[in-house]
């Protein structure tokens, strides 16, 4: 069979697309609108008739004109206010010791006390899961763990999170490590 790379559109072409549709949807937007959804949706066409919609309709209900600024409260519902904030593995590891309340140098230390133990883990865990880390890289950030360490600390946690209260203490954690301290 035939192999094609298909890539997304590029900018002048995602322009040209959102103009068409509204041309052929009969929607009429400024210039800057078009670029706006343009900038905003750069996977697909399919993302971008979905955003050229979200305006139309959005203007539709206010029973206003599409502008800029309506379009912008449309599409910022649509688009998540940055999805590449994964924080660094130092801001993990300093967001973990304060939300448990241990020394940051004892994530790293020979210590086995449970909190200890405990928020290590959860570091282990966040560093895997958010911060796509390698096991090894892990151990080295945490006092040179062997990585079968590192796995034993993340199988725990996983475990710990897998019920109803267990996900909100992680997402409660996780909301803690992106706040600003």
């Amino acid at each position: 069979g035939l192999i094609a790379d298909i890539q997304p559109p590029d900018e002048e072409t995602r322009l040209a697309i959102v103009q068409a549709k509204a041309r052929e949807q009969q929607i009429k937007i400024d210039p800057e609108v078009a670029q706006l959804i343009a900038d905003r949706a750069q996977d697909n066409v399919r993302e971008l008739e979905g955003f050229l919609n979200r305006v139309a309709a959005y203007a539709s209900l206010t029973r206003s004109p599409i502008t800029i600024s309506g379009a912008t409260l449309a599409v910022d519902a649509l688009t998540p206010p940055n999805p590449t904030s994964t924080p660094s593995p130092e801001t993990i590891i300093e967001g973990v010791a304060s939300y448990f309340t241990v020394p940051l140098a004892s994530l790293s230390g020979p210590s086995r006390a449970k909190p200890i133990a405990e928020a290590r883990h959860v570091a282990m865990y966040l560093l895997r899961e958010d911060a796509q880390l390698p096991l090894k890289q892990i151990g080295r950030l945490l006092g040179n763990r062997d990585h079968s360490t590192v796995i034993h600390g993340c199988r725990k946690v996983s475990t710990r999170f897998n019920t109803s209260k267990g996900r909100q203490q992680l997402t409660e954690i996780q909301a803690f490590i992106r706040s600003p301290r």
